[in-house]
C-alpha cells in the first residue's frame, strides 16, 4: 500500500517508510487524512494523551520512532490490544472469575467441614480429660477388642452423626484419631487455656502460687504449678498452670523453674503468697525455694501447704519418744490388717462412722 505521508522542515523533506507496518502490526494509516493511527485504539478508543492515535491521527515524522515506543507501552494501548485479541471469543476473564469463585467456595466449604470434624474430636478429648481417662489404648488396631476410650467415644459419635461418619469413611489417612493429631490438638487447647489464664490474672489484684514435685511412672521428676487468685466477681479459684520437668532438685534449680513459669504473667507486685510442702529445700529459711523466690517477688509470703498437713503430724510424732513411736506404728499396722481381712468389721465400722461423723461437704479443686 502506497501511503503518501510526507513532512517538510526547512530544507529537509521526510517521507513515511511503509516498512513500519511490518514492524508494528497495530500501526495503520488514513490516506484521506494522511495520518497514522493505532488500529486497536481506533476501534476501542484512546484515553489521556493517546487520543492522537485514535482520533486526529499522528503526522510528526521527525519524532515517529519515539512516539511509537511511548504509545505501545501505554496502559490504554495495552488494554485495547487485549480487547482486540479477545474480540469475538468467549470472555476468558469471566471464566477465570467464575472458576476462581468456585475455588473459593470449595475452599471455604472444606475449611468449615474440617472445623466441624476437629470440633467433634476436641469434644472427645475434653470428655476423656474430664473423666481422667487415657486417650490411647495399648492396641488401637482395627480388630482390637479394647482400642481405648477415645476411639470408642469417637466411633460412637460417628454412629449418630452422618456428617462425621462420612469424613471417617472418606479419609483413610486423616481420621483425626492418630496420636500426632491428638497431641497437636492438646497443644492448641493448652495455648488457648494459657491465654485465658493470663487474661484472668491480668485482671486480678492478688495471686498465690502452689508447687509440688514428684516422680512419675516414667521415672521423670515433674513439678506442677498451680495458681490461686481472685476473679473480678470476688470468687476464689485455682487453676493448673503447667507441668515442669525438673532436672535440678536444689533450691536454686526449683526456684528457677518456678520463675520461668511465672515470668510471662508479670506478677511481681501481685504475687502475695507461695505454698509448698515442708521439705527443707522448699520451705527453708536460708536457701529454700520460698526464700529465693522472695528476692524476685518480695510480697510472696510462705504458707505451709494444707494438702501436706500429714507431714507436719509425722514431724511432730518423730520428735516424741521412741517408745511412743513404736506403739503408734504397731497400732497403725494392726488397724490395716483387721479391717482389710474382715468384711463384717468393715461394715460395722463404716456404719458407725456414718452415724458419728456426718458426710463432709466436698470441695473439689478446679483445673
Amino acid at each position: 500500500m502506497d501511503i503518501a505521508i510526507s513532512q517538510t522542515a526547512g530544507k529537509q523533506n521526510r517521507a513515511f517508510n511503509v516498512e513500519w507496518f511490518a514492524k508494528k502490526k497495530w500501526l495503520t494509516a488514513s490516506i484521506q487524512k494522511k495520518a497514522l493511527f493505532c488500529f486497536p485504539c481506533l476501534l476501542f478508543g484512546g484515553s489521556g494523551g493517546e487520543v492522537t492515535w485514535s482520533r486526529t491521527g499522528y503526522k510528526d515524522l521527525k519524532h515517529l520512532s519515539e512516539r511509537i515506543t511511548k504509545h505501545e507501552s501505554s496502559n490504554s494501548h495495552l488494554d485495547n490490544a487485549v480487547k482486540l485479541g479477545l474480540f469475538g471469543r468467549v470472555n476468558v476473564a469471566v471464566q477465570i472469575d467464575s472458576a476462581y469463585q468456585r475455588g473459593i467456595e470449595e475452599h471455604n466449604r472444606q475449611v468449615e467441614e474440617n472445623r466441624y470434624v476437629l470440633g467433634r474430636i476436641i469434644t472427645c478429648i475434653k470428655l476423656c480429660g474430664k473423666c481422667e481417662t487415657a486417650l490411647r489404648g495399648h492396641d488401637e488396631s482395627a480388630d482390637s477388642l479394647n482400642p481405648g476410650i477415645f476411639r470408642c467415644i469417637f466411633e460412637t459419635m460417628c454412629e449418630g452423626d452422618a456428617r462425621l461418619q462420612r469424613h471417617y469413611d472418606a479419609h483413610p489417612v486423616f481420621k483425626g484419631t492418630s496420636s500426632t493429631i491428638q497431641n497437636e490438638l492438646l497443644d492448641c487447647m493448652y495455648e488457648v487455656y494459657r491465654d485465658e489464664i493470663a487474661k484472668q490474672v491480668d485482671e486480678t489484684s492478688f495471686v498465690a502460687v502452689q508447687a509440688d514435685e514428684t516422680t512419675d511412672v516414667s521415672c521423670k521428676s515433674q513439678m506442677v504449678v498451680v495458681l490461686r487468685y481472685l476473679l473480678p466477681c470476688n470468687t476464689v479459684t485455682e487453676r493448673f498452670l503447667e507441668f515442669v520437668e525438673v532436672k535440678d532438685k536444689t533450691g536454686v534449680g526449683l526456684c528457677n523453674s518456678i520463675k520461668v513459669v511465672l515470668e510471662p504473667l508479670n506478677l511481681r507486685e501481685k504475687l502475695i503468697a507461695q505454698t509448698y510442702d515442708g521439705a527443707a529445700v522448699m520451705s527453708g529459711n536460708v536457701r529454700g525455694v520460698q526464700t529465693l523466690l522472695k528476692e524476685t517477688y518480695p510480697n510472696a509470703q510462705f504458707v505451709h501447704c494444707y494438702a501436706h498437713q500429714l507431714n507436719l503430724t509425722l514431724q511432730q510424732l518423730c520428735s516424741a519418744r521412741i517408745s511412743i513411736l513404736k506403739v503408734f506404728f504397731c497400732q497403725s499396722d494392726c488397724f490395716c490388717h483387721v479391717f482389710l481381712r474382715c468384711s463384717k468389721t468393715c461394715c460395722s465400722s463404716f456404719r458407725g462412722n456414718s452415724q458419728t461423723h456426718p458426710k463432709a461437704t466436698s470441695c473439689p479443686m478446679e483445673f
